[in-house]
Formats: C-alpha cells, sequence, structure tokens
C-alpha cells in the first residue's frame, strides 16, 4: 500500500496538523506491514502558481506542446502522477483566513487536470480518485461549528470535499479539529485528544479494508 502524504502548515513547530498528520502515518505503519509513504511538503516545497503558458499546455495535445509547454508543465505533471500512482492519501490542512492555504491551492490548481485527474463523459465528468482512501486532517484556530459565532464560515472542508469529490473522491474522511487557538488550552487539548482517538479508529478501519479480499469490501 502506497500513501501519499501532504502538509501544507507553514508552521513546522507547533502545528496541529502535521502533528496529527505525522501521528496518523505512524498509526498505518503500525499496521500494514508493506505500507510505503510518499512525502509532499507543500510548505517546503510550494508548486508554482499556474502560468497563462502552463493553462495553454494543459489545454493542447501531447503531441502538439511546445518544448517551453512541457517544461512549464513539469511539476503540475509529477504532482498528478504522485497523486494517481498512490493508493491513498493523507492530508494535513489548517484553515487561513477561512480556507486553505495558498501553498495548498496552488495544488489544487495543479492537480485538477482534464485528461489526467478528471475526464469528459456524455453525462458530465469522471474523476478518476474513485477507488483511492483520502484522509483530511483539517485544523482551526476558531470555533466553527453549528452553533458558534463562526458557524457558516468555514470554507475549508467545503472547498476540499467539492474539489476532490469532482476528482472522484466523493467519500473522504475528514478530521475537523477545533478551536485550537482562541479557547484556552484546556479546550485545545480536548479536541486534540478526540482527533487522536479518531484517527485511532481510521487507521483501524484502513488497516481492515487492506486485508479484506476486494469481493467483501
Amino acid at each position: 500500500m502506497k500513501v501519499l502524504h501532504i502538509d501544507s502548515s507553514a508552521r513546522f513547530n507547533g502545528s496541529a496538523s502535521r502533528d496529527l498528520s505525522a501521528y496518523f502515518i505512524e498509526l498505518l505503519i503500525e499496521r500494514i506491514p508493506d505500507l510505503t509513504v510518499d512525502r509532499l511538503d507543500l510548505a517546503v516545497n510550494p508548486p508554482r502558481h499556474v502560468s497563462e503558458l502552463q493553462t495553454a499546455a494543459m489545454y493542447t495535445p501531447d503531441e502538439e506542446r511546445t518544448p517551453p509547454m512541457v517544461d512549464a508543465l513539469r511539476e503540475s505533471e509529477e504532482l498528478c502522477d504522485a497523486l494517481l500512482a498512490a493508493d491513498a492519501i493523507v492530508c494535513g490542512v489548517p484553515m487561513y483566513n477561512f480556507g486553505v492555504p495558498s501553498s495548498f491551492k496552488a495544488f489544487i490548481d495543479n492537480i485538477v487536470r482534464v485528461g489526467k485527474t478528471f475526464v469528459p463523459t456524455e453525462t458530465g465528468y469522471q474523476g478518476m480518485l474513485n477507488e483511492k482512501q483520502i484522509l483530511f486532517i483539517t485544523t482551526r484556530g476558531a470555533d466553527f461549528q453549528p452553533g458558534s459565532a463562526l458557524e457558516g464560515w468555514d470554507h475549508l472542508t467545503p472547498h476540499l470535499k467539492t474539489v476532490f469529490g469532482f476528482m472522484g473522491a466523493n467519500d473522504p474522511d475528514v478530521i475537523e479539529v477545533q478551536p485550537l487557538q482562541f479557547e484556552g488550552p484546556e479546550v485545545k487539548e480536548l479536541a486534540l485528544r478526540q482527533a487522536r482517538e479518531d484517527l485511532l479508529k481510521i487507521a483501524q478501519d484502513w488497516a481492515l479494508a487492506k486485508t479484506l479480499p476486494a469481493e467483501t469490501q
């Protein structure tokens, strides 16, 4: 089983999304002997923002692309290949200003590719990630849960579900960890403890699915 482990927090020390994604990977390694992990740190290697040349290259048939087009598309091709080669994808994504970090948005703009991660059909579009297990570990400084003062302002989880659902991942596992900054240390620790419990259950479910015959899943 190959896992693509993606982090996007600009913080390296004290990042809850990094700590929790690393914790989940450790849980998987303990439970799946043949697990391999490909690492993608978007804070260390942020994808380039999409350029005019890259956009043109995306919609030009392979055999008609010029050398500059091929070069402009190289990073996007590598990111798509890594995504498609993985059996499972684990993303640590903190909320920045009500949505995803800019590095993760650049990642999204590089991987949502016609003919690569989705294809047009007679009835709409077919995503190519439908057979992959996907986990989003999302973190927030404030409380955006129903009944809170910020209810309805969370554009992080809806964005992730929409984008990856378009690429075929319609049933991802999602952990929403909040509030981690503005409600005090006891509330933060409670949220982190609950997140670790939820991640343990997901790791157990993934490991069980890995051992079951395909026809029983």
